[in-house]
């Protein structure tokens, strides 16, 4: 799933968030919120898509399609 990020500054805070290993309940944004999209979509960035593809920053996708357990 491709997310339409208004903000890279915010997106990049949850990608970092990510890797500092935190978890995704430390979304600082308002429940809702366009900021709150953004972090989240950074935050999620690396997962594999809803069809299965990997993906990478903004939804690109980066892997054969092959779900990670």
């Amino acid at each position: 799933m491709a997310y339409f990020v208004v903000s890279q500054t915010i997106f990049e805070e949850g990608r970092a968030a990510k890797a500092a290993g935190r978890p995704h309940t430390d979304d600082p944004y308002r429940a809702g919120s366009q900021d709150s999209a953004d972090w989240l979509a950074g935050y999620t960035a690396d997962e594999a898509g809803a069809d299965g593809e990997e993906t990478g920053p903004a939804g690109t996708v980066t892997g054969s399609g092959a779900r990670r357990h």
